[in-house]
């Protein structure tokens, strides 16, 4: 990972391609969200205030960190935890491409009951391909409660 502090006024382009291997970023500053958020399979992890704080462009992308920040246990997110809830309530329909990239984010679009039966059974099928079981099963029955499908009959473990 890599912390950047909250005095960084400015990212520069193309840092977030010279990032590496690196997983996540722990941002304490506004402007290193929209500087690394763009590159795929990066987290940018916003500690350095409230989600408010950010642009709206911005906002998703500090949703995922945090969704990261959960999975992976970076306490540090949790005084902003009911803040970053409400945003995904109004706008769980704007992440379910990201559904494959972090069981936390599933589990909470699951719980949010959001998925519709043709996304519940695409994520079905990727986690399927993955040999994720767990997700599997989460999934399978998110769709007999919601859908009446997902049963022995229809899928197996």
């Amino acid at each position: 990972s890599l912390t950047i502090p909250g005095t960084v006024r400015k990212i520069g382009k193309g840092v977030a391609d010279m990032s590496g291997r690196l997983t996540h970023v722990i941002c304490y500053s506004s402007c290193a969200v929209s500087g690394f958020s763009k590159r795929d399979g990066l987290y940018a992890v916003y500690l350095g205030g409230p989600l408010s704080d950010l642009d709206d462009a911005d906002r998703p992308a500090a949703v995922r960190g945090f969704f990261y920040a959960l999975e992976h246990g970076i306490p540090e997110i949790d005084p902003w935890k009911e803040e970053y809830l409400e945003y995904f309530g109004n706008h769980a329909g704007d992440f379910f491409g990201d559904a494959k990239k972090g069981r936390a984010l599933l589990d909470a679009l699951i719980r949010k009951e959001v998925l519709d039966e043709k996304t519940a059974k695409s994520l079905l099928d990727f986690f399927d391909e993955k040999g994720d079981i767990e997700a599997k099963a989460a999934l399978m029955q998110y769709c007999r409660e919601k859908f009446g499908t997902g049963g022995p009959g229809d899928f197996s473990l």
